[in-house]
């Protein structure tokens, strides 16, 4: 299912996780690393910075 998900480009993982129901956000994880381990896909990290909050 998270292949057939990739098909048409990269997804995070929280996208991924929607799209597939009832599939726990460690099976996501875990699926994605052996996918990675057997060459099948790649991932990317991206450092998320929080965005800052207007006070007034």
């Amino acid at each position: 299912m998270i292949l057939f998900h990739l098909l048409d480009g990269g997804l995070h993982s929280g996208l991924l996780q929607k799209k597939i129901s009832g599939i726990s956000n460690k099976m996501v994880a875990q699926t994605v690393r052996e996918l990675k381990k057997d060459g099948l896909i790649s991932r990317k990290f991206f450092v998320m910075v929080p965005t800052k909050e207007n006070t007034n």
